[in-house]
């Protein structure tokens, strides 16, 4: 994946290829790609000597030069260590999956957005399963999507659905500094009491909405309502739209992480 940064003078920078590397540790030289990550070197036509970059999603970032192919696989020489960009606000996302791809869809805009965690709620009116090729095939278009906006830092993507009544436990309990949910009649974001928060977690129901029983388990829970505006809006719509709002908010409150 290759990346172009605008400069000062309105042109362009090519940034190095990046490359997702799990098992990424500094004290070898040399390492050895798998086959996935090595199609890409071949499709790129990336030549001898060129410097990538490796990423291992938890925040080690090194660069490499590119050293040749052993039968399929590229090999690379590890360098020096970069600096990762830690998120300045640790975002979880518990929604009610839509189907097929525009549940892809919102994964990967999510990803890019900067949400930490992204967690698949059961609801009454869900319209899918949650499902292990669903899950992998999420989990590779969040290390696709890191790579395009140079995301240093994968988000959670959990394998296990959340149903209502476990996610109430949880506010409850304080696992999140605020709770969101988008709501018809809910305040406006900017009247909600957010700011500072360094670990929220936004909630967007299904398609039909939440019903009248789990939208009280959340409220009685501590969560806020927030309004979206006056249309209904599709899940993926929703979650994307409150995420890049909150995180817009936090920016432009001054707060840095620590």
């Amino acid at each position: 994946m290759v990346v172009c940064s605008r400069l000062s003078n309105g042109g362009f920078e090519v940034s190095h290829d990046r490359v997702y590397l799990p098992a990424l540790r500094t004290a070898v030289s040399k390492v050895l790609l798998d086959v996935e990550e090595s199609k890409h070197f071949k499709s790129r036509r990336i030549s001898i000597g060129k410097n990538v970059e490796l990423f291992d999603g938890l925040g080690r970032v090194n660069k490499a030069e590119f050293i040749g192919f052993e039968k399929n696989r590229a090999e690379v020489f590890v360098g020096e260590t970069v600096k990762a960009k830690t998120p300045p606000i640790d975002l979880t996302a518990a929604v009610a999956f839509p189907k097929g791809a525009r549940a892809d869809w919102m994964v990967e805009k999510l990803t890019e957005l900067g949400v930490s965690s992204i967690i698949t709620l059961k609801t009454e009116r869900s319209e899918g399963q949650m499902s292990h090729s669903k899950l992998e095939r999420w989990r590779r278009l969040t290390v696709a999507a890191c790579k395009q906006c140079r995301r240093d830092f994968l988000p959670t993507m959990h394998a296990e659905e959340t149903s209502i009544p476990e996610l109430a436990e949880r506010i409850h309990s304080k696992e999140w500094s605020v709770s969101i949910v988008a709501a018809f009649g809910g305040s406006p974001l900017n009247q909600v009491e957010h700011r500072n928060s360094k670990r929220p977690v936004i909630i967007v129901g299904p398609e039909g909405g939440l019903t009248t029983s789990e939208e009280e388990q959340l409220l009685r829970s501590g969560c806020q309502p927030v309004s979206l505006g006056q249309n209904r809006l599709r899940v993926e719509t929703a979650s994307i739209g409150l995420a890049a709002a909150l995180l817009i908010a936090f920016e432009g409150s001054g707060s840095q992480a620590s």
